[in-house]
């Protein structure tokens, strides 16, 4: 995170102050306020590393929903009038993904190198640059979601003040430490902005402040900075708190969640069903678009959240009250504020995910009067830290507050003990990620996931082993209820195809990287080469997505993946009513159910090795004891077998 806070590095120097309130001295006359088409040229930075992120590939060419992080951004600036040309400064290795869409622009694409600083990157970009171009505009690529109006509030602004920046005000509190991590200063945040991009400055303030870094050897972190020595006052612009920058993993999955949340409200591809009269929850209907990709997390917390309103919209919201006899009256009252509580483990990666994501949903529920018709959610947020008793604690918290459902948790063990509380008091309890399938509705009345139950799952691994005519399998999961209900089921269902678990190789919950290893060693010197690993709640949601009266997703269904190399290729599908199939299961559930095992097929798969011959599944266990054949040495055998003692044996 960048705030406008630096330790500057030449004390005769004094750095302007960046102006960022709504009458700032304007620097050009009233009547020049518009940018002029085709008069600003894009700097397009991407030569960075990407070292936090954990991979060998750069951040800004990973995958975003099937497409390279660095080419969001350039289609967004591509499409403003205002843009003639867009300079990419990258490594000459990767400058094919930028010129194979060139004929899909309207705007120049030109190449310059990158330096070892953001600096000297931005330096040799500005090289490039048309010398009519009145704006240069600096992008990280790294910012796939920056909104055009953004862009163009700080092209103007920048047109007018000669040099500006978007940014957002820090929400955080900001604390100077000393080298031994004690604290030094707290800073008035009220003051505090967050640096984005992009950064606007005209192209002769920009050389100059470049004349003055390099003539002085100043290091700068960002460009305004290098207006800043200039004594040359920078605005802020204020942007969106979503112009996030991807730098780490966590970054990269709440880059899908907006992009795909974003997509879907502009594209219209969702729509809500409706209820019976009765308000029976298996008669939900919400409708995903064949074949559309989403991520889990968004998936399913959408589902929930949207399961929820329509349950709100269609029972919760009717409060009754009612005379005696036969007289009696009653009155419908719609309440202007309904609560909605949600128990997430809110440090972890799902947790944070979901966590945006029904924030999102939220607020779009509330933007559309044709939902609630006048009632709006308001959400009450509880950390359950992982833990069945805290959950439980902040579940009835949350109960306190009069929430009409609970969204979560995210974990099947603790949605067992929860499921205890709500079901006493009556509270619907939903959950996106409890797949455990010993949490029925049998049992726990008021619980109700919007993913697939284990039962589904395993049913779908059992087939595939029956599929390539494995007997034998070994199960490694984790030790909690999700782990043994799942590995549980997957015994019954294998049994019905003739096949067996041979081992259960159960990880402890809070396992160390020396018992994993010992598993593995142990598991390894085994007969059987089938390993079931059932350790993290993973499957979407495609298709009509419908609850059964025992609260089961109605078509459950599978991506089958074959991970490959470096990457990863559908080989085909399952649900429990076409089995294994290459066809996607959401175009068969208007025809007869199909699962007899003449009619199973699946793409070819990628073994380890590179090759498409099966394996057998099982090799001599290293661990076993030799097997000792007993033949008797007598006469009358001895045209079958006979004892020889001599040397050349």
């Amino acid at each position: 995170m960048q705030v406008s806070l630096k330790a500057r590095h030449l004390t005769a120097l004094r750095p302007a102050q960046i102006k960022c309130n709504a009458v700032a001295e304007r620097l050009v006359e009233e009547g020049s306020e518009s940018v002029k088409d085709k008069s600003v040229s894009v700097l397009l930075l991407a030569g960075g590393k990407g070292k936090r992120m954990g991979v060998s590939m750069p951040k800004q060419y990973l995958s975003l929903l099937g497409k390279p992080i660095a080419l969001y951004s350039l289609f967004t600036f591509s499409e403003l009038s205002e843009v003639k040309e867009i300079v990419v400064v990258c490594e000459p290795s990767y400058q094919n993904l930028f010129e194979d869409i060139i004929e899909e622009v309207n705007v120049d694409i030109k190449f310059a190198l990158p330096g070892k600083e953001r600096q000297d990157s931005v330096f040799n970009g500005l090289q490039e640059v048309d010398g009519s171009s009145e704006l240069v505009c600096i992008h990280d690529s790294a910012r796939p979601l920056v909104l055009s109006t953004d862009v163009r509030k700080v092209l103007k602004d920048g047109w007018l003040n000669g040099a500006a920046v978007l940014g957002v005000p820090v929400k955080a509190t900001i604390k100077e430490a000393n080298k031994d991590s004690f604290v030094t200063r707290t800073f008035d945040r009220k003051t505090l902005w967050e640096m984005q991009t992009p950064q606007v400055i005209k192209p002769d303030l920009l050389r100059a402040g470049f004349e003055l870094v390099n003539r002085e050897g100043l290091e700068v972190t960002d460009d305004a900075s290098i207006v800043e020595y200039l004594s040359h006052p920078v605005y802020i612009t204020e942007g969106s708190y979503t112009n996030i920058k991807v730098t780490t993993p966590d970054d990269l999955l709440v880059a899908e969640i907006l992009k795909a949340y974003t997509k879907m409200i502009k594209e219209d591809h969702w729509k809500w069903g409706q209820m019976n009269e009765a308000g029976r929850r298996q008669d939900v209907d919400f409708i995903k678009p064949p074949n559309a990709q989403l991520p889990w997390s968004l998936s399913c917390a959408l589902n929930t959240l949207l399961a929820t309103s329509l349950l709100l919209s269609s029972c919760s919201l009717c409060l009754l009250r009612t005379g005696g006899g036969q007289n009696s009256t009653s009155i419908q009252y719609k309440p202007t504020v309904v609560n909605v509580g949600a128990l997430f483990t809110l440090n972890s990666t799902i947790g944070r995910v979901a966590e945006l994501a029904i924030k999102l949903a939220v607020d779009d529920v509330n933007e559309n009067p044709s939902v609630l018709a006048g009632t709006r959610l308001r959400m009450i947020v509880r950390d359950t830290n992982c833990s069945g008793f805290l959950g439980t604690i902040e579940a009835l918290q949350l109960m306190a507050n009069d929430v009409v459902a609970i969204i979560g948790p995210q974990s099947s063990g603790v949605a067992h003990i929860v499921s205890e509380a709500v079901s006493e008091l009556n509270v619907p309890l939903l959950s996106f990620a409890a797949t455990d399938p010993t949490l029925s509705s049998s049992q726990y009345p008021y619980f109700l996931r919007t993913t697939q139950s284990d039962y589904f799952q395993m049913n779908a691994v059992a087939d595939m082993i029956d599929y390539f005519g494995w007997r034998e399998v070994i199960a490694i999961f984790v030790d909690d209820d999700y782990g043994r209900g799942g590995i549980s089921v997957l015994g019954d269902a294998l049994a019905l195809k003739r096949a067996k678990i041979s081992y259960k190789a159960a990880i402890p919950p809070n396992f160390d990287q020396s018992e994993l290893s010992e598993l593995l060693v142990k598991v390894n010197l085994m007969e059987s080469r089938v390993y079931v690993v059932h350790a993290n709640p993973d499957s979407g949601l495609t298709g009509q997505i419908r609850f059964n009266s025992d609260g089961d997703l109605v078509h459950p269904g599978y991506d089958i993946l074959n991970i490959a190399g470096t990457g990863l290729r559908r080989i085909g599908f399952w649900s429990n009513s076409s089995g294994l199939t290459v066809i996607a299961p959401e175009t068969l559930y208007g025809q007869p159910s199909n699962i007899s095992t003449y009619s199973r097929f699946l793409y070819d798969v990628i073994w380890p090795g590179e090759t498409t011959m099966k394996p057998r599944g099982w090799v001599f266990p290293d661990n076993g004891k030799m097997l000792r054949i007993g033949i008797p040495n007598r006469a009358s055998y001895k045209e079958f077998v006979s004892k020889d003692t001599s040397p050349d044996v």
